[in-house]
């Protein structure tokens, strides 16, 4: 008998539980052939659509995947009435996207008829394939930032922030949009700080900056990372996808691509796709336009720190058709593995499933890594609300269009202009110390 999942998407099964589709795409944990009758009551509440899954795939995308039941057992738990001692079938799933584990941890527990028949000698284990193995894209020809585009030629973009730019794997058609659509005095602040930081990245003053950065703030940065113990570690936690780009250092072009299966299914995209358009530079905005304005901001403004960790919200898109679907909280960690002369080498992106509960208390505790720069602009809503209005925010009210077409929009993007040139004043004054800046 065919799963649910195989069911619903029309495509043939093999008839086991994992079925190789579900697998494949990344979805094990949601395999099943039972088809419950009931949406659970946090979709109920919510009035929209429910996959009738359990845990359904809204509520794994928002975190709530311990509280997803339909309102039966809602009464059953509040009545402790249920007793499931003797049901071995009902045993959690794997919940690990990582690939480094091996068969035996990723599908604990083993199928029963092996456990109860262990003295026999002719068991066979049957692996499931294709295994959930990290993937990388060696690049024979990577993009050295040497683009020649008649409108970023126009716009005057910083060379520098152009090849950051590709490096992520972001479309240049996006990032021309945004910075057309930008106000120009949030444009001027943000190309002037730029500017700034990569006459000090090309002159002969950037080791003396470093130190001097590294002193008067007690940060992070000194610290050095490797990334492969890195990686064997995060690989054993559950929850978490990854990505890492080797750079060369010498050009700061990129050389190596490698991402995990959990990172794809976060981003609700095969992981071969997500290669590819990491690979093509071809990927979308994972936020809306100020939102993605403000991580990259922030970024570079900790260009020299070798970890900066971020609480964002991230939006979703269905892999065919490209219409929104659920967006997500996560933690983005970005960590530099640098060489004996302090030159980045390697970047390892880290993303981590929040909670609304759990992006509430980050919001209290560190306020500042919470979508950066949002806060000048009046927003600071709760993990709640901002998953309730996300694809919203990112088609009609969270871009650089909709500040300039009323008053209120053009007194936001002053207050936007004052945060950017705060944060990129110790580099702008540095620069035009030394005569680099005019």
């Amino acid at each position: 008998l065919a799963c649910l999942q195989c069911r619903k998407l029309k495509k043939k099964c093999d008839g086991e539980i994992p079925c190789l589709n579900c697998t494949s795409r990344g979805q094990a944990h949601v395999c099943s052939r039972a088809e419950l009758k009931e949406a659970c009551a946090f979709c109920k509440k919510r009035k929209i659509r429910c996959d009738k899954m359990r845990p359904c795939s809204r509520c794994v995308s928002s975190g709530r995947q311990t509280e997803c039941m339909g309102s039966d057992e809602i009464e059953i738990e509040r009545g402790h009435t249920l007793d499931l001692s003797d049901d071995q079938d009902l045993a959690d799933p794997p919940t690990s996207d990582f690939v480094e584990s091996s068969i035996a941890d990723e599908y604990s527990p083993m199928d029963e008829s092996l456990q109860s028949s262990s003295t026999d000698s002719t068991l066979q284990v049957n692996v499931i394939r294709p295994l959930q193995t990290a993937m990388h894209l060696y690049l024979r020809d990577p993009v050295s930032g040497e683009v020649r585009d008649a409108h970023l030629e126009r716009l005057r973009i910083p060379r520098l922030l152009i090849k950051a730019f590709l490096q992520v794997g972001y479309n240049s058609t996006l990032m021309v949009k945004m910075f057309h659509d930008m106000p120009s005095n949030v444009r001027s602040a943000f190309f002037h700080g730029s500017n700034a930081i990569e006459l000090i990245a090309t002159s002969s003053f950037m080791g003396e900056f470093a130190i001097m950065r590294h002193q008067q703030q007690a940060s992070d940065s000194k610290h050095l990372f490797n990334i492969d113990s890195l990686r064997d570690a995060v690989s054993t936690e559950a929850g978490l996808g990854y990505w890492i780009m080797e750079m060369d250092p010498n050009t700061m072009v990129r050389t190596k691509v490698e991402i995990s299966s959990g990172i794809a299914f976060f981003l609700n995209m095969h992981p071969e796709e997500m290669l590819a358009r990491l690979g093509n530079c071809d990927n979308a905005l994972p936020n809306s336009e100020l939102e993605f304005f403000g991580n990259m901001t922030y970024e570079i403004a900790k260009v020299l720190d070798s970890r900066i960790v971020r609480n964002v919200r991230m939006i979703r898109r269905c892999p065919r058709s490209g219409k929104l679907t659920d967006p997500l909280l996560a933690r983005l960690i970005s960590m530099k593995e640098r060489d004996a002369h302090g030159r980045v080498i390697r970047v390892m992106n880290v993303l981590q499933r929040l909670s609304p509960e759990e992006y509430d208390s980050a919001c209290r505790n560190e306020p500042e890594t919470c979508r950066p720069l949002m806060d000048c602009l009046g927003d600071v809503r709760g993990g709640e609300e901002l998953l309730e209005s996300a694809n919203y925010d990112s088609l009609f009210t969270q871009s650089f269009a909709s500040l300039n077409g009323s008053a209120q929009g053009l007194q936001q993007a002053q207050k936007l202009t004052e945060k950017v040139q705060q944060l990129f004043a110790p580099f702008v004054e540095y620069a035009t110390s030394k005569g680099l800046l005019r």
